[in-house]
Order: C-alpha cells, then structure tokens, then sequence
C-alpha cells in the first residue's frame, strides 16, 4: 500500500513545487567537480572535434553544411545556436564553450533524474538517488568531452519523466522528446518502442485509444521529419532508420562473408554480445551502483504495475545498441551512460529500503552523500588522465604542423607511432584568422607506416607522397626501423633533428627529423 508521500508524489504538481533545496548543493558540488576535471589547455578532439568543425561551418553558412558523415546531427546543430551568439578570434575560446556546455547540460540532468525518481519515491529518497548520478565519475569524465552523451542523456531522462507524468498532454510531449533524443542520436529511436506500448497499456479502455496512439506517433514523426529531410539532403540518408538498419545489415554480411555457418556466426556474435554487456554492465556500476542495483533489480521486477514495466522495457530497449557495439567487440562503457538515469531509480529501492530501516534519515543521507562522493573522487584521481602527457603531446603535434601537413603514421594499434588526435587540431593554430569553415583548412595526410620493413623503403615511397619529415616517440611498439632512428640518430646522416622534446623539459620523449633526400640517395 502506498503512503501518502508517495501518493503525493505521484500526481504532477507545478514545478517549483517538486524541487527540494537541498539540491542546490548537490548541483553546486556537481558544478565544481566537473570544472575541476575540466582541461582548458587541452583541445577537443576525434568525434568531439568533429562536432564542433560542424558548428563552426554552420555558424559561418548560415545553414546546414554538407560533408559530414555522422549520423546524426542534433548535437552540432543545438551547439551551432552558442557559437552564433559567441565571438571571438581563439578556436579554444569556442571549443572551451562547447565543453562548458556539456557540463551545463549533465549537471541539467541531476536535476531531472531528481524529479523522474520523484516519481517513484518520497524527496529525500529522489534527492539521494540524484547524487548517484550527479557524482558518477564516469558521468563527469565524460561531461567534459564537448561531445553528444549529455545532452542525449538529458533528453531520454526528460522523456522517461514526462511520460510517467499523469497529465495526458505531458506524457504526449513525451513523444515529441523521444523525437529529439532521435536527433541527437538514432538509437533513441528505439525509445518509441515501450513509450507506445506502454501508452496503449495505460489508456487501453479509452474508447479513442487507437487515434490517441497515432496522434502520439505523429508529435514523434513531425519532430525527427524537418531533420531527417535536411539530412537525406545533405548526406544522402536520413540519419535515423539508415543507421537502424544498420544493424541488422551488420550481422548478415557478417554471416554471408564467413567460411562457418551462419547459424555459428550469429550465435557467436550473440554470445560475445551478451558476455560484454554483462561484463560491461558490471564495470560502469564501479564505484556508485554496485551497491544499490541488485535489490533495486528484486523489487522492480517483483512489484508489476505500469511504472515499473515502462522502467523495465525502457531499460532493455535501451541496452539494445550496447549490445550491438559489443558483440562486435567494441570497447568503451559509455554505450551504457544512457541506462544511468534508470540506474538511479532502481537505487531507490535499495536506499529507500535503508530509510525504513533506519529512523535518522538526515544521518544516513549524510553518511551515503559522503560515501558516494569520496568514492567517485577516489575512482576518478586513481583514473585520471595524464593531463601533463596531454598538453605535451598537443604542443609536440604543433611543433609538427608549423613544418609540414604530411606525417608518418600507423593506424595498427600495435604499431601506434606517437599522439596523431591532436595534429588536426593543431593545424588550426596556423591559421591566420579564425573563425573560418572547415573545407578551407589545409588537411593532414598521415602516411601509413606498417607495410614497410625498411626505412629506406618506407622513405622511397613517403618521398613520393610529399614526405619530408619524420616525428618518431619513444614507443616500444612502433616498427622496428623507427625505433632504430630514434635511438641511433647518428647512424642516419640523411635525417636531420630539428626538434627534441627532452630538450624543452617533456616529459613525453619525440625527435622531429628533416629528411635530406638527396643524402639519401648518396648514402644508399
């Protein structure tokens, strides 16, 4: 039987209303956390850099660029709106806003994952299960990467709290949301999966339920349609079915390509699905949930009313597309971020369960505020990146693009010569002026290293392709005629070192050579 705070609770009341104060310092604290793990001297880069160079060319255009071949553009386009009203003539100035903007937005988010577990428990409780997320480390890191994960998150836990709203046109703007989230990434197209069957579920005795249904589909519809036009314009595809296709696409020219049957493949790629998710599932809970799921887990699925299964089907749906990254082995937790705002509902089980047991609820909100918050910052010290290795890296790629556009590189993960992330970013220092569209920066050309045994021969063929200078590290795992170079440079008159890192006080050891062709061709 419910009490009456819960009761209370469940019913939509005005918004100021469902917010508790004591949030205010959980925001503030969730604040200072993530701008202490912010890098203001380290540029965005790889899929975030990607991100941000669409903004730009959108800033600048004034409408949507073409070229770009990620799938969805939701992100770029919301941080196009900031750029726009921003200016200034530093690209980190820009790229420092488009990573402040993803902290804004995941802090946002602790107070949405407050009121979506308001409405399955008492404040006290909902205000305990937002520090789960507000204070997950993985959550922060990733905050602070400029990239599509916050607001994509915010938007599903948006979504999830209006559609458990008992308000009719809340739970239809529902629908609308999931059609943003669809935007910003394709996989919340899944999403419109348990919120329709779950609306039928619902309103199932209502004599309009079947037009209520497609009025719900067509706010959902009329949502994702003005983008996925502009995007079949400019890239060919809609962003959102194309890429869900994709999947299944996946699995069967893996199965037509193979030697074993197809019945093998597809069970293997399904048992490797099912073991990463699992073991992933049980790493992203280190260190904030490890505790509070498995009984949050019992009750959910022990108690059975319409709550508690839109949760359930919610969550699955959700884990669809990790699943479908690891049973190609993919490799990165942050697949699963989107479930997190779930996570800290099923926590609420658990410390709901605690508050009963325990009469002095201030003192064990207090002793599980500190708990989670000392641990998260013991998990993020002992993972914390080597921002010094970083900043280091990004100066050295800089000391390289001032010389040349063209650079030795291995994209054999084996034979990983130096930090290649920032030399496209570090182009961007030689620019003149800024801000300027994308298309005309001058592109880096990565020469590829690993089909070659010998230096001569890898320098025949560079020479060829505009070669003139080689950046080696000290890396154990690039090929062996490199590592011959970096540590007996004196064996190679044709190689002149323009550039030692040891000798500006890196840490991080890299030589930048200028080849002497014509030596080349003396000595050999």
């Amino acid at each position: 039987m419910k009490n009456k705070s819960s009761e209370s609770l469940s019913k939509d009341r005005p918004f100021f209303k469902k917010i508790d104060l004591v949030l205010l310092p959980i925001i503030g604290i969730a604040f200072i956390i993530r701008f202490a793990y912010f890098s203001f001297d380290i540029p965005i880069t790889l899929d975030g850099s990607g991100y941000f160079w669409y903004a730009i060319d959108m800033n600048q255009l004034g409408h949507f660029p073409d070229g770009y071949r990620f799938p969805n553009n939701g992100w770029p386009a919301f941080l196009s709106v900031f750029f726009t009203a921003f200016h200034s003539t530093n690209f980190m100035d820009y790229m420092h806003l488009q990573k402040a903007l993803t902290v804004t937005l995941s802090v946002i988010t602790v107070v949405i994952v407050y009121l979506l577990c308001s409405r399955f428990f008492e404040k006290k409780i909902a205000v305990t299960c937002s520090m789960l997320f507000a204070f997950d480390p993985k959550i922060i890191v990733n905050s602070t990467l400029g990239i599509t994960e916050p607001l994509f998150i915010l938007l599903v836990t948006l979504a999830m709290f209006l559609f458990l709203s008992e308000r009719k046109k809340l739970i239809y703007a529902s629908f609308a949301v999931v059609g943003l989230l669809t935007l910003v990434r394709y996989e919340g197209f899944l999403l419109i999966v348990p919120f329709l069957v779950m609306f039928f579920v619902r309103f199932r005795k209502e004599k309009k339920i079947i037009l209520q249904c497609l009025i719900a589909l067509f706010l959902f519809a009329i949502t994702i349609a003005p983008m996925s036009y502009v995007r079949t314009e400019t890239t060919g595809s809609d962003g959102v079915l194309s890429h869900v296709y994709a999947g299944p696409q996946y699995y069967q020219h893996v199965s037509q390509n193979s030697e074993d049957p197809a019945e093998k493949i597809i069970a293997n790629l399904l048992i490797t699905g099912i073991t990463n998710t699992a073991k992933y599932i049980g790493w992203s809970t280190v260190p904030v949930f490890l505790c509070f799921l498995p009984f949050g887990i019992y009750v959910i699925l022990k108690e059975r009313n319409w709550k508690n299964r839109t949760l359930i089907i919610s969550l699955l749906v959700l884990l669809l597309p990790a699943f479908y990254a690891y049973s190609r082995n993919l490799q990165e937790t942050r697949y699963l971020f989107v479930v997190y705002p779930i996570f800290c509902v099923l926590a609420g089980f658990t410390i709901k369960l605690l508050f009963e047991k325990f009469k002095r609820k201030q003192i064990i909100t207090l002793v599980l505020f500190v708990a989670i918050l000392s641990s998260s910052v013991i998990f993020l010290e002992s993972k914390k990146a080597d921002y010094e290795h970083e900043r280091e890296a990004y100066d050295i790629a800089k000391e390289m693009t001032k010389r040349t556009r063209i650079i030795n590189h291995s994209y054999q993960e084996e034979f990983a010569i130096h930090d290649t992330k920032y030399y496209r970013v570090a182009n961007i220092e030689t620019l003149e002026r800024f801000p300027v569209l994308s298309n005309t920066v001058e592109p880096i050309q990565f020469i590829e290293t690993s089909n070659f045994d010998s230096l001569e021969e890898y320098l025949k063929f560079g020479r060829q392709n505009g070669l003139e200078y080689l950046i080696i590290d000290d890396n154990s795992k690039q090929p062996g005629f490199l590592r011959d170079v970096f540590n007996n440079e004196e064996k190679y008159p044709f190689l002149h070192k323009e550039f030692d890192s040891h000798e500006h006080n890196y840490k991080y050891y890299a030589k930048i050579f200028k080849i002497n062709y014509d030596k080349l061709v003396t000595n050999t």
